[in-house]
């Protein structure tokens, strides 16, 4: 078991006026209890959100003392995220693995409102205000994540009496799956939503796939605009240097690595969408501002905002986890860069230049030892080229469903209804959980995430209507999330 540090005077004191502020607003004993049992936990501040938006639930803002290393458990600590929405000790927990920073404010996902459950949604290491002050690199591995997750386990399970389930969607799923693999009965099962699992620097998989998928006539109108933006960079880089969007900055990559990244990755995430945006790929005699919007997304990526706020999963994907290869044999004569190379700014040093084979030994345990995992993807998705192969002997409860035309969306709740009904079957029997009837659903949910916007949903009758869009998207440019698990 991982030493669990101790709570200085100080940070007991602190708890302490936490609870006695915020326990007035706490409904019910149970609640108060949960406080104080929190409170009381080494090294943790457990504090009541002003938003309370769920009926039925008790939003909490967790704090936690984590080792940087969980090796040198007395050295640098940092302050891990949690969130934390609680219905009753009784009920089973989902387990919400964020593969990247959390949200900000208490947010019910899908699992836990359909099926009744608690949920604890967990920032991942270096992603956001998770993130240790020295931010020494070499520290952000799936081990070091997978021990996070388990000192937050062995340090809140005991509370509850329910069946625990760890789950994520994309890098999340991932995440809940590593965890997995290190510590297999922390909880009872996982359920991991689009989750990839790619093999080395460049996996030449994704490019079959990519040449594969959809429509001829998509792929071959995909790769027109590819080679139509390169070409006519020098009038997209007019027209953004018209517009002075200042928000958009590229220190850290360089604008024009950044530009041939953009429209590389565009065959990518067509299909991560699901494709549904084939109708609407400018041709090549669109505007300026056309073939901008339609590389909004990958510009934003790699502008420092984008760095920023994903630069650790870059370096995650250089050192571990490994990401695509992309087609660009019909670029290779306009391209001045190698889109997919990242060594210049995954912030690896050129003695630490490694990359650790770890997916081959976790898909063998995957293959060989899982069990009570459950995974979907999406048929049109580039992701589910990297699945995960749970074992499918006799006795092994492990299930993977494919969704038919299904993108990076694609999860249990969205699957045909009869998938549906076996995967739901499998959980309730997973967590002991009766059927959850319509009426115990909640009235308030919250604003769904927009997904990302495509030329399907701008006017494009116009480059004023385009410049709205686009000024609309750089003063939130979360609605153009498009990497895994954003």
């Amino acid at each position: 078991m991982i030493k669990i540090l101790k709570k200085t005077a100080a940070l007991s004191l602190l708890a302490t006026a936490c609870l006695s502020t915020f326990a007035s607003h706490a409904d019910t004993a149970e609640d108060q209890a949960l406080l104080q049992y929190l409170n009381d936990q080494p090294g943790m501040i457990a504090t009541i959100n002003a938003t309370q938006r769920y009926p039925g639930y008790l939003a909490v803002d967790i704090e936690f003392q984590q080792p940087a290393d969980h090796q040198q458990p007395n050295g640098e600590q940092f302050t891990q995220h949690l969130k934390l929405l609680h219905k009753d000790a009784d009920t089973a927990m989902s387990l919400e693995t964020h593969g990247y920073t959390g949200f900000f404010s208490p947010y019910l996902f899908t699992l836990a409102d359909e099926k009744g459950l608690n949920q604890l949604a967990v920032e991942h290491r270096y992603f956001g205000p998770s993130t240790p002050a020295n931010k020494d690199m070499s520290l952000l591995t799936i081990e070091q994540a997978a021990d996070d997750m388990h000192r937050i386990v062995e340090t809140i399970r005991p509370f509850y009496e329910g069946k625990w389930i760890s789950t994520g969607s994309s890098k999340g799923g991932m995440t809940a799956m590593y965890h997995r693999y290190y510590y297999p009965q922390d909880v009872d099962a996982t359920l991991a939503n689009v989750a990839p699992m790619s093999f080395g620097r460049k996996d030449t998989r994704y490019v079959d796939f990519l040449e594969n998928v959809g429509t001829e006539t998509c792929r071959e109108d995909i790769k027109e605009f590819q080679r139509t933006a390169l070409i006519r960079k020098g009038e997209i880089d007019a027209f953004i240097e018209s517009q002075q969007w200042t928000f958009m900055t590229f220190e850290t990559v360089g604008y024009d690595v950044a530009f041939e990244k953009a429209v590389a990755e565009y065959s990518f995430t067509m299909f991560q969408q699901g494709g549904w945006g084939c109708d609407y790929i400018p041709s090549s005699d669109a505007s300026a501002a056309q073939l901008t919007w339609e590389i909004m997304g990958g510009l934003l990526d790699f502008s420092d905002w984008g760095m920023d706020r994903y630069g650790s999963y870059i370096y995650q994907a250089y050192t571990q986890l490994g990401y695509p290869e992309l087609p660009m044999d019909h670029l290779s004569d306009l391209l001045t860069t190698d889109p997919t190379d990242y060594r210049d700014y995954a912030g690896v040093t050129a003695e630490n230049d490694h990359f650790d084979n770890i997916m081959h030994r976790i898909d063998a345990w995957t293959i060989a030892k899982a069990d009570k995992v459950m995974l979907v993807y999406g048929e049109l998705d580039p992701w589910s080229t990297g699945q995960f192969r749970p074992r499918v002997a006799k006795h092994a409860d492990n299930y993977t469903f494919m969704k038919m035309g299904g993108n990076h969306y694609s999860s249990i709740f969205n699957l045909p209804p009869e998938d549906k009904a076996v995967a739901e079957a499998a959980l309730n029997e997973w967590l002991d959980l009766p059927e959850v009837s319509q009426s115990l659903k909640h009235i308030l949910r919250p604003v769904q995430t927009p997904k990302m916007a495509s030329a399907s949903a701008v006017d494009l009758s116009s480059d004023e209507a385009i410049i709205a869009k686009i000024k609309a998207v750089l003063a939130n440019p979360e609605i153009l999330d498009r990497r895994l698990g954003k």
